[in-house]
């Protein structure tokens, strides 16, 4: 259920921001979204491939930072007696160092970025040898 999708334009990259993502029901897995916000700050999607991803924020008007990671699952849970569906989720601040990283240039978010696709698709090409 959409109810309000408003154009963005970040770098020269057209993203889009999708309202109400919570109010979706009877969905297998849920995705993050273009636009977040977390610890006080919005986060919008830059660039994504596969499991790899940059997310930018801005903490004031003369910083900011871009996060590069990648995008981790966690399963479906109950909590309540509320059945919580499979989920991506954003980085937790363990996963800074390892498998996420904060950048203050596109530049340097790209260098790692390129690192861990490459990596991703390593995987994907030795999950395929072995079947």
């Amino acid at each position: 259920m959409v109810n309000d999708i408003q154009t963005i334009n970040l770098m020269g990259t057209q993203k889009y921001k999708v309202e109400d993502l919570e109010k979706q029901i009877n969905v297998e897995m849920r995705y993050l979204p273009l636009i977040l916000r977390k610890n006080g700050f919005t986060y919008t999607q830059v660039l994504r491939e596969g499991r790899s991803c940059i997310y930018h924020h801005e903490v004031t008007e003369n910083v900011q930072y871009f996060e590069v990671f990648t995008v981790k699952v966690k399963p479906e849970t109950v909590f309540k007696e509320k059945v919580i569906p499979k989920r991506e989720v954003f980085p937790c601040d363990e996963d800074f160092g390892k498998t996420a990283w904060s950048c203050k240039t596109l530049e340097r978010a790209m260098f790692h970025f390129n690192k861990l696709r490459n990596k991703e698709i390593e995987n994907d090409v030795n999950q395929s040898d072995k079947r």
